[in-house]
């Protein structure tokens, strides 16, 4: 499976909890993450460690991908409003898109939310 399929399966799941009401947990990102953060929701921790994923492949090298990241794909705004925002041309913006899904992609897959089931059936030990 590719990274932009994993991406699809995830962004899924990440829509499915917010439509649900869930929220991110707070989170940091120095954090070890060698599965599930422990804060005791492994339903908000999700979309939390979602917008990890996408802060940590995109903010450093692309800010302005990171921006559309995390208003459309880890937000909830449509992609044709956040595009106006940012005043990026369509073109400019598809672009963007088919990139944050690859590069985020390899990332969801690093920190273990691909798939999505298995990141919910793990046991938080202590």
């Amino acid at each position: 499976m590719t990274p932009v399929e994993k991406f699809d399966r995830v962004l899924t799941r990440v829509r499915e909890l917010q439509e649900c009401g869930v929220r991110a947990a707070q989170i940091s990102e120095d954090g070890p993450h060698d599965g599930p953060a422990r804060v005791g929701n492994t339903r908000a921790e999700y979309v939390a460690e979602f917008h990890l994923a996408g802060k940590r492949a995109l903010q450093k090298r692309w800010p302005s991908r990171f921006r559309l990241f995390a208003l459309h794909f880890s937000g909830t705004m449509p992609l044709d409003d956040a595009r106006k925002i940012m005043r990026l041309p369509e073109r400019t913006c598809r672009f963007y898109v088919a990139k944050i899904k690859y590069y985020v992609g390899r990332e969801v897959t690093k920190r273990g939310l691909y798939p999505p089931s298995r990141y919910h059936q793990r046991v938080v030990r202590d």
